[in-house]
């Protein structure tokens, strides 16, 4: 009889409180670990901002891998997580937010595995902010699955490119 390996999935976000994406996120992790895979959740921290998102994930069974930077800008803190997950076996990268796509897209060429990314909408208060939005469409055509949270995204994410698997939740 073959051994049942278990899963260990890399889920990359950014919220600070459990809202919008936070939630969406949360629900994954719990399903995740429900279903008896080794999750492990990086987020983004920031000096001054303590995340009460990482106390839910940690209250869900999952381990928290604080993502320090010293600006909004540092990367370097890819390479030290995909030197963890390497180490780790990380067999699965799964990415909630523009900034968690961007280091999701690095770690999925740096590792060699799947990438699954969610689509939780847009705003367009700002030039930055809609900025933000066109290069998350586009990046959003590189995964190789991608969940919408509505029928929209899911159309604005077509028309932008993404031909690959897309589901909607």
């Amino acid at each position: 009889m073959a051994a049942v390996r278990t899963l260990r999935p890399l889920l990359l976000v950014d919220p600070i409180e459990i809202g919008g994406a936070g939630k969406v996120a949360l629900e994954s992790i719990r399903g995740l670990v429900g279903a008896g895979a080794d999750v492990a959740v990086a987020n983004f921290q920031y000096a001054g901002r303590p995340s009460g998102f990482d106390a839910a994930v940690r209250a869900a069974g999952a381990t928290v891998l604080p993502l320090h930077q010293r600006t909004r800008l540092d990367w370097s803190c890819v390479p030290r997580l995909a030197r963890w997950a390497r180490g780790h076996g990380i067999d699965l990268v799964e990415s909630h937010s523009f900034k968690a796509h961007v280091v999701a897209w690095r770690l999925r060429r740096a590792l060699g595995v799947p990438w699954l990314a969610y689509a939780h909408g847009w705003t367009a208060e700002t030039w930055r902010v809609r900025l933000y939005n066109v290069l998350e469409r586009r990046l959003l055509t590189r995964p190789d699955h991608v969940c919408a949270v509505a029928p929209p995204l899911a159309d604005a994410l077509r028309e932008a490119g993404r031909d690959g698997p897309l589901s909607v939740i």
